[in-house]
């Protein structure tokens, strides 16, 4: 499982490199949109990207905060952040992921925040009581650990993270196969299983179908998708959850979908 994880957060990472160059840092919603897909098909549970506050410590007395609470309903944004959550009411305990986590030393220090030690974890991924702080907002302190954060999801980061996934559907789509094709070449195997697929409004059941990508490929026959109610914090939120390929040439059919600009 620590295996999987690892080649989850590197993949995206390496997508999110190749596609956004000049500002990798940057988008944690793609991050998190792109990373959860891959975690739900690869653990074959529910993932789900989340919007809304964070805060990281830095080792000194000085922490940072994305908290700006109209960073969602500015057309300039501000400091907000995205994180991915499992969800599922079969799980025991949330678990909590953060791909871009690694990057909080260069990004406090493009910010002009000083840093003290060691460089954080390259990504977070554990149980929500593990590395998550519970406390409010008006009580997180300097010196609760970089291997931690402080987060909460909000009803704006929520909205404008769904309409965000919905306008870049097709975009998503891309960078979720380029993600998973990266991945295949990583692991060097394939994955294979039984799933129900969604296409053109009927039921098809398919057999040893293998899982690439998180849209429709409108019309190309190359994948479906189906779409569930995922109940969080702030609400509904609609969850594009499992891919299915119905043939093999299976990335081959999907190098058409475009890459806009998702920043």
């Amino acid at each position: 499982m620590i295996k999987t994880k690892r080649l989850i957060a590197s993949s995206v990472s390496d997508v999110m490199q190749t596609h956004f160059p000049e500002k990798h840092l940057a988008p944690c919603h793609a991050y998190a949109i792109v990373g959860s897909n891959l975690a739900a098909i690869e653990f074959e549970k529910p993932f789900r990207p989340v919007a809304g506050k964070a805060v990281f410590d830095t080792g000194t007395s000085q922490l940072i905060y994305m908290t700006d609470k109209h960073a969602f309903d500015n057309p300039f944004g501000g400091a907000y952040h995205c994180w991915i959550e499992s969800d599922g009411p079969e799980q025991p305990e949330r678990e909590l992921v953060d791909l871009t986590f690694g990057k909080n030393r260069r990004f406090a220090q493009k910010c002009g925040v000083a840093w003290s030690g060691a460089a954080p974890p390259r990504f977070l991924w554990g149980k929500y009581s593990e590395v998550a702080l519970s406390c409010d907002l008006d009580h997180v302190r300097p010196g609760f650990g970089k291997s931690r954060i402080w987060v909460k999801e909000t009803v704006l980061g929520s909205s404008w993270l769904a309409a965000h996934v919905h306008q870049h559907v097709d975009s998503y789509a891309f960078l979720t196969a380029q993600a998973l094709k990266r991945m295949t070449e990583k692991s060097r195997r394939w994955r294979s299983i039984d799933k129900r697929v969604v296409l053109g409004g009927a039921v098809i059941e398919t057999e040893e179908a293998t899982l690439l990508v998180l849209a429709e490929t409108k019309g190309l026959s190359a994948a479906a998708i189906f779409e569930t109610e995922v109940s969080g914090a702030a609400g509904p939120f609609k969850l594009w959850e499992q891919i299915v390929a119905l043939g093999r040439p299976f990335f081959n059919g999907l190098e058409w979908l475009p890459s806009l600009g998702l920043a």
